[in-house]
């Protein structure tokens, strides 16, 4: 079981690194060509529609996840329900999302339009989660990865023929509907015909199991939704399109990196769960601080040296100005991952409640510090209110639980610093 679950995490782990060598060569290619107020007007479409997708799952994802470990077959009734929940409550809140993109501009709503479908198709894609679960992670990278090389083939050749930009939308519906429909045809034809026939009885049951469920952690997941995104939507109306892309790409620049250290928290954070001793604990999650902040410093330094070749490289000139909030960004990038250590850390104490309310306060907190940072230096305000909000949501807001568990464990980083260096040299 051990060593399926490395080679479940190792095929999550290279389909990132795919995603992201697709991302530097074609989008980039891409974003040179249609400039940065159409990155910024696609980018504004995406973050939207994300959101979307967190309220119409409705917190069923980890539900879902839970009752397929016990049992499959009620599992995949539940997933069949929450496929129609799902499915209603995107439709319901997209019609607005989209009838307000049309009131804006025409480019947009057909951008909107693109984004809507190609996010419906990740929204109700519970063969993926079922594939996880099962640790069958390979066959959704796979999937996704054939979704993007065949996404990022028609991006280049749009770019490289010169072709109407609209036609970008065709590779945006691509990269999701085509592992949707591979999932759904491996699904069927590899022996879940009992789990397909499983007749669901008293749907109305697991439905009101789904939505009283889901509701207590909806909050939550809305509030960690919206806050990394709220400097795009301020962005949009304070600033122009313009500036919105080139802040899009200081985030894509900014972030792309996080899922090796994110992939290291991952595989590493089991000891933790299963130490029983809490100063050891605490120790262990100490360390793992340590590891991610030094890779991080190295990230940010070699950024700071070869950011501004890098990006007039990929993505040029128009795109310069990018360099400095990306930097900024990356700083964000290693609070955040920090932060998703002391998370983890209060969830194997149980502090599910206390996680919701700091969800909600921080989400309070980013409106009017993202408002004030950009209205007094657009992009770059918009880059240094993000550090801002994940340090104190690094800090002041994880040390008020169990009187100040966090704060021990960050200073206890001073103090494991010296061993592990004595241990590495």
């Amino acid at each position: 079981m051990k060593s399926k679950s490395l080679i479940n995490s190792f095929w999550l782990v290279m389909e990132k690194i795919i995603s992201m060598v697709g991302l530097f060569l074609v989008s980039a290619f891409v974003a040179k060509y249609i400039g940065p107020a159409l990155v910024g007007k696609i980018a504004l479409a995406v973050a939207s529609f994300q959101i979307v997708m967190v309220v119409a799952q409705f917190g069923s994802e980890n539900i879902i996840i839970r009752r397929l470990s016990r049992n499959i077959y009620s599992g995949v009734v539940l997933a069949r329900i929450s496929l129609l929940l799902r499915s209603g409550i995107y439709i319901v809140i997209a019609l607005p999302v989209l009838w307000y993109s049309h009131s804006k501009d025409m480019i947009e709503f057909v951008f909107f339009c693109a984004v809507a479908v190609a996010s419906f198709f990740t929204t109700i894609d519970v063969v993926a989660t079922y594939n996880d679960t099962t640790l069958n992670s390979k066959i959704n990278a796979v999937f996704n990865v054939v979704g993007l090389i065949a996404a990022l083939i028609l991006r280049f050749f749009i770019a490289e023929l010169k072709l109407n930009p609209l036609l970008l939308t065709i590779p945006i519906v691509v990269t999701t509907l085509l592992p949707f429909l591979l999932r759904l045809i491996h699904f069927a034809k590899s022996g879940n015909k009992k789990a397909l026939a499983e007749k669901t009885k008293k749907p109305a049951t697991y439905l009101k199991y789904l939505v009283i469920t889901g509701s207590s952690m909806l909050i939550a997941n809305i509030s960690v939704a919206i806050y990394p995104r709220i400097n795009l939507f301020f962005l949009s109306g304070l600033s122009d399109a313009h500036q919105l892309g080139i802040y899009s790409v200081a985030v894509t620049l900014a972030t792309s990196w996080s899922f090796v250290v994110l992939a290291l928290v991952t595989s590493y954070f089991p000891a933790v769960y299963n130490e029983k001793n809490e100063g050891a604990a605490a120790l262990k999650a100490t360390e793992l601080n340590i590891a991610i902040a030094a890779i991080s410093l190295c990230v940010i330094v070699g950024f700071a040296a070869v950011g501004k070749m890098f990006i007039s490289m990929l993505y040029g000139p128009a795109f310069a100005d990018a360099w400095l909030p990306a930097l900024i960004l990356c700083v964000g990038t290693m609070l955040s991952t920090m932060g998703a250590i002391s998370s983890r850390y209060i969830l194997k104490t149980s502090g599910y409640r206390y996680l919701s309310c700091k969800s909600l306060i921080a989400l309070i907190l980013c409106v009017p510090l993202s408002f004030f940072f950009i209205t007094s230096d657009g992009i770059v305000g918009a880059a240094i209110s993000v550090v801002v909000l994940e340090f104190i949501s690094l800090t002041l807001l994880n040390y008020g639980y169990k009187k100040g568990t966090v704060l021990k464990m960050h200073l206890l980083m001073f103090g494991a610093l010296p061993g592990m260096v004595r241990r590495i040299f």
